[in-house]
């Protein structure tokens, strides 16, 4: 001490109450101290400073523009958790018309959705045996990140696919089979149920009402889907577009949930929202569950 006055050290001291947690920020996993009451947070490797000034901090930096522009992101990323595969059943009007199978393909494409259960039991099982290796948070984390990209990435293409093959039929089983339309919806279908246990996790690293935004996001892709075959007008004789198109615009609304989650793990307007002393990593919140 100096003049009676505390030191910067022991500042420093008061706020590690708490133990060190893993923070995903933009260069990696780092450390952050829980300060006394969860009311902030000292990453590693930044400049020493006082619970009172980190709570002075966050509450300048976080704003009306921040909250308002992550619950934005977290709209349009929830929309990529169903919509390919709500899309693919607004579609059906204009698809039976013109596929062998006609109305017996709702049953069919049904049956290819549940196969889509196999993705969360393999996520499941490759984050057990990533646990078994003893591989730490960090690891827990990267992985979520980089399967919520596979998943949102492979809902984009298969759409794309399908703007070329739906149409496309196979000889199978001694008749003509739409083939290519079922496997890319058993495709889509991995993705969508693989989302249901990554996104909810994701969002549990942020304030509470960015939960509600997922919610309300993943309760729009129906709205969606159901818009683009409204204007398509998808059940007349005389669509305003064919189907192809229609699969064209579902791929560049899963391109748009695709950037909204990347947004969402590096804008620094989203890192102002993360409850960092309660949630420290995206995905980690699954593990306990998984």
């Amino acid at each position: 001490q100096a003049g009676g006055r505390p030191s910067r050290h022991t500042e420093i001291w008061r706020c590690r109450a708490a133990p060190m947690l893993p923070v995903e920020m933009d260069g990696g996993a780092r450390h952050a101290d829980r300060g006394v009451g969860g009311d902030c947070g000292l990453v590693s490797g930044d400049s020493p400073t006082s619970c009172s000034a980190m709570r002075t901090g966050r509450s300048l930096e976080s704003s009306t523009f921040t909250a308002t522009a992550t619950y934005v992101l977290f709209l349009f990323f929830g929309i990529g958790s169903w919509v390919t595969v709500t899309a693919l059943f607004t579609e059906l009007p204009l698809l039976v018309v013109s596929l062998p199978e006609g109305w017996h393909l709702a049953s069919v494409l049904a049956l290819a959705v549940q196969l889509g259960n196999v993705g969360p039991l393999a996520y499941c099982l490759l984050r057990r045996n990533l646990r078994l290796q003893g591989d730490g948070a960090a690891g827990q984390a990267r992985l979520a990140a980089i399967t919520t990209y596979v998943v949102l990435g492979t809902g984009a293409i298969a759409m794309a696919a399908l703007a070329k093959t739906w149409s496309v039929t196979m000889h199978f089983g001694g008749r003509e089979r739409s083939v290519p339309l079922v496997l890319l919806t058993a495709v889509a279908a991995t993705a969508d149920c693989t989302s249901s246990l990554l996104f909810w996790s994701f969002a549990g690293n942020f304030r509470a009402v960015h939960m509600s935004a997922l919610a309300a996001g993943a309760g729009l892709n129906g709205v969606v889907a159901s818009g683009l075959a409204w204007v398509q007008d998808a059940a007349s004789d005389r669509p305003r577009f064919p189907a192809s198109a229609y699969f064209l615009l579902v791929a560049v609304v899963m391109c748009f949930s695709f950037a909204a989650f990347h947004a969402l793990r590096k804008a620094r307007c989203a890192q102002v929202e993360r409850r960092v002393h309660q949630v420290p990593l995206a995905g980690e919140g699954a593990g306990a569950a998984a």
